[in-house]
């Protein structure tokens, strides 16, 4: 606090509040970089855990079925809204027009 002809005057000089700025630019511009860095860091472990589940529920396919999964020949499906549900491949067997019974008329 200033003094000035018996007055008190309370508050902050111009060098305080610049000070003040300037500490706060650097904590901002450490802690950006390094919360990106984060967010990519845990970006790339969601993959690897989304490709080890991937990776057991082929395997354990492959263990109940004694076969591998055949690849789908349609596109992949939208993303799914529902958190945690991914994209599936699932593949289904369609009757061709051979495999149909034939029709008689009476």
């Amino acid at each position: 606090m200033l003094r000035r002809a018996g007055r008190c005057q309370s508050g902050f000089t111009i060098v305080e509040l610049m000070f003040s700025v300037a500490l706060l630019g650097v904590l901002i511009a450490i802690a950006v970089p390094m919360y990106g860095g984060y967010r990519e860091r845990v970006r790339l472990n969601q993959a690897a855990r989304d490709i080890a589940v991937l990776s057991a529920s082929v395997q354990r396919y492959s263990w109940t079925t004694a076969a591998s999964p055949r690849r789908s020949t349609r596109s992949a499906p939208a993303r799914s809204s529902i958190p945690g549900a991914g994209p599936t491949c699932i593949t289904t067997s369609r009757p061709t027009a051979a495999a149909e019974p034939a029709r008689t008329s009476v």
